[in-house]
This record gives C-alpha cells, structure tokens and sequence, in this order.
C-alpha cells in the first residue's frame, strides 16, 4: 500500500529536481495539473508543495526495501 500512496509523490519530486517532465502517468499524479507548465513548473529553484505525512514517511519506509525510489540517492 505504501507505494501506492507514494509514487505519484515520488515521480513528482524526482520531475522537479530533475528538471524534466513526468512522461508517464500511470500512478497517483495528475496529467492535467502536470502536463502544464503554469501549474507545474520545472524550471524553478525552489519549490513549495504539500501532501499528507503518511504519503512521505511510506515512501521513505518503502524504499528500504527496494521496490521505490530511495530518497537518499537524491542528496548524494
């Protein structure tokens, strides 16, 4: 369930960081909403965003066991 709940969160952070479009939607995110550039910016240095805590802490506990993107990779 936990990576349910989490890799919408996940491909959408990983768009930002990365600079780069989510190409597939085949998970909780919204293509209306991220397949614009107004209401999803990718060339920002910083950005703003809100979801429940749950959807963060399952993401982080799940990619211990490496079936999610593990956050860590991301601040190496």
């Amino acid at each position: 369930m936990a990576r349910v709940q989490g890799i919408g969160y996940i491909q959408e952070l990983v768009a930002r960081l990365t600079h780069t479009p989510i190409e597939t939607h085949n998970s909780s995110t919204n293509s209306t909403l991220d397949d614009n550039p107004i209401t999803f910016p990718l060339d920002h240095s910083l950005y703003v965003d809100a979801t429940h805590e749950v959807v963060v802490l399952n993401s982080n506990s799940d990619a211990s066991s490496n079936r999610c993107f593990p956050l860590s990779c991301l601040f190496l």
